[in-house]
């Protein structure tokens, strides 16, 4: 549900089935913003998080369950505040 309402608003919206599939989707492409679940299959987000965090100019996280228009706004802010 989220990643069909972010494509609608415009976002290109990459997705993985578990967090070490997450992990390694975010690492080649280098996302500016990551949604997380925290409980995943495999490496929880707590962990996804942890190393991302450790990466140079590692993107910014968030975590759900949110509304959508919670996250998008959440994810406008985080984009404004990291081109600033």
């Amino acid at each position: 549900m989220y990643a069909e309402y972010l494509s609608f608003m415009g976002y290109r919206v990459l997705t993985a089935a578990n967090g070490l599939a997450g992990l390694d989707l975010a690492l080649a492409h280098r996302p500016d913003v990551v949604v997380l679940d925290l409980t995943m299959p495999g490496m929880d987000g707590w962990e996804v998080c942890r190393r991302l965090k450790s990466q140079p100019a590692p993107p910014r996280v968030i975590v759900k369950p949110c509304l959508p228009d919670d996250l998008l706004a959440e994810i406008e802010n985080r984009l404004r505040t990291r081109a600033a």
